[in-house]
């Protein structure tokens, strides 16, 4: 979803793997969306717009913009968009949310953060999808 085009590493233990030519490769993961659309990919369709977004943070005392992290992204009809990610402070476990074109982004999500997504969910008249388009309840 996020086409990555220049992004500060978050201060995280990231697995990884190196490959023959020593290239550090990070290793795939899953990743849940909450969107408003039929599927993550077609967010835009029905998004859930930036200021949505951010209202819900500003409302939320367990959700904290990190402003120190982000990664610039391309967005449509050229040009960059720098994202921040949000930091939920009830997990400890390095992971975040990322807003981007619509939809919100959590890779590898735990269950607690999956719970947290499907809560979030509901506040923004969304749902929770998986990469593969099955919907979380």
């Amino acid at each position: 979803m996020l086409e990555k085009l220049r992004s500060v590493p978050l201060n995280r233990d990231r697995r990884q793997t190196k490959h023959d030519n020593e290239k550090v490769l990070t290793k795939m993961g899953y990743s849940l969306y909450i969107t408003r659309a039929d599927s993550w990919h077609n967010a835009k369709d029905n998004p859930i717009t930036e200021q949505e977004w951010l209202a819900l943070i500003a409302q939320d005392p367990s959700l904290s913009l990190n402003e120190k992290d982000f990664c610039d992204v391309r967005i449509e009809g050229g040009g960059t968009k720098r994202i921040n990610p949000v930091e939920w402070s009830a997990a400890n476990d390095g992971n975040c949310l990322w807003w981007y074109q619509g939809a919100i982004e959590c890779k590898n999500p735990t269950q607690a953060w999956q719970s947290k997504m499907l809560e979030l969910a509901k506040l923004l008249g969304g749902k929770v999808i998986g990469d593969g388009g099955e919907e979380y309840t």
